[in-house]
């Protein structure tokens, strides 16, 4: 795990030599805004890393801000940076059309871009070969996708292209930043500009820090006032096999978040973490008359208490509808004009209610008929393997209901119409 610390005098006259050698680059046929290019990379026309890469990253450039507006207004701020050297065909074919991906939260902004032909000559994007679309994904969630065509792409061109990203009300808190991505890359390069909570009104005194996963964190040096980069030389493309193990497992990339500055112990973590929501799932899952009376008569002439809890995961499966499943087709705006619950007779006047207000129902009546039930939180194996060393609850993302039978708990998803 890496935290930010003050820069040696050392480091310091390495960004300076890094800058100056950067200026001594020559340009061919430079646009504004654009880096200089090294003529050798134009030039190239064999792969540096892989001698199978159809492309080559040059450089992969992050600036990501955390920006703070009136003392507690967060926007989180992408500048993204992109040059790519084309060596086949497939290349070719591959990347002459660019698809960038912004939430629906979110706004793209600033985008330019250019082709740098093997001669030099500069070929630069026009504004009508950029168009936005809305794809829906098939979890159901819809992704605003920017598309444009990169001019006059060639084998041996170099492709550049930036663009910014802007999030309100949002801060670089558990972000996935890929270090490896479809291509090998000489240079990829985070800059990252954490929040001072001093400044702000905000209550908590965090600080930011990442952990490296899959690779060697070559560590964080100033680049200016506030911010601090990193850079990883010479990344092998990531490639995705059939039958892999979770992507997370195996693919080199960082996790950017936001802790308090006083260090804490795996387990004293977990501990704390258990005790806060188990308090909230107290409050959510208080047992009134209508509860009690529903669940008595839905387990009516059972005695057997792992048929006791089936036979109530079962009602609020079939008799909730949950929010988020396609199978009960809730239109966007319902779910955008949701109210939150805070009782579970109240998800049952509504008959339907998210994951967590079923889950809540689910623990409500199974005590009411005598049975120890409490929310478990997982780890999704199809994205990361716990490890419960590292104490953050980034990837605590899953949940279900644990019910006590004899010495043994059991594991019940009520909110899961297929389960």
């Amino acid at each position: 795990m890496h935290r930010f610390i003050s820069p040696s005098l050392w480091e310091a006259l390495c960004c300076v030599v890094l800058m100056l050698a950067a200026c001594a680059m020559v340009s061919p046929g430079a646009a504004q805004d654009f880096d200089p290019l090294d003529p050798a990379a134009l030039q190239r026309t064999s792969p540096k890393l892989d001698p199978n890469a159809d492309a080559e990253y040059l450089l992969r450039k992050t600036k990501i801000e955390d920006r703070v507006y009136g003392g507690d207004n967060v926007v989180l701020i992408y500048s993204n940076y992109v040059r790519l050297k084309i060596y086949t065909e497939r290349g070719k074919e591959r990347y002459s059309t660019i698809d960038l991906a912004v939430g629906m939260d979110g706004t793209l902004s600033d985008l330019k871009a250019r082709t740098i032909l093997p001669d030099g000559r500069v070929v630069p994007l026009e504004k009508d070969a950029i168009f936005e679309r809305d794809v829906k994904r098939p979890n159901g969630r819809t992704v605003r996708r920017r598309s444009f065509t990169m001019p006059a792409v060639e084998v041996g061109a170099v492709l550049e292209y930036q663009w910014r990203q802007t999030y309100n009300n949002r801060y670089s808190n558990n972000l996935h930043l890929d270090v490896q991505q479809e291509e090998p890359a000489w240079q990829v390069t985070f800059e990252l500009k954490p929040i001072d909570f001093s400044k702000t009104r905000f209550v908590d005194d965090l600080r930011m820090g990442t952990r490296a996963f899959q690779c060697e964190h070559p560590g964080w040096s100033r680049v200016g006032h506030e911010w601090y980069g990193a850079t990883f030389t010479d990344v092998a493309a990531f490639r995705e096999e059939m039958y892999m193990p979770p992507e997370d497992q195996l693919r080199a990339w960082l996790l950017v978040f936001y802790q308090p500055r006083i260090p804490i112990d795996g387990k004293k973590f977990w501990r704390e973490f258990n005790k806060k929501h188990h308090a909230k799932v107290k409050l959510a899952t208080k047992v009134d008359d209508r509860v009690g009376a529903l669940a008595r008569e839905v387990v009516t002439g059972i005695d057997n208490p792992e048929e006791k809890a089936r036979r109530l995961a079962e009602y609020c499966r079939t008799k909730v509808k949950n929010i988020y499943r396609p199978l009960y087709a809730v239109s966007s705006a319902d779910i955008g004009s949701w109210k939150p619950i805070t009782k579970p007779s109240e998800t049952l006047d509504r008959g339907m209610g998210t994951g967590d207000d079923i889950a809540h129902l689910f623990i409500a009546l199974s005590q009411a008929v005598g049975l120890d039930a409490r929310q478990a939180w997982m780890v999704g194996r199809d994205q990361f393997v716990f490890e419960p060393d590292f104490p953050h609850d980034h990837f605590m993302n899953r949940a279900s209901v644990a019910v006590k039978i004899g010495q043994e708990w059991k594991f019940f998803d009520p909110s899961n119409p297929f389960c």
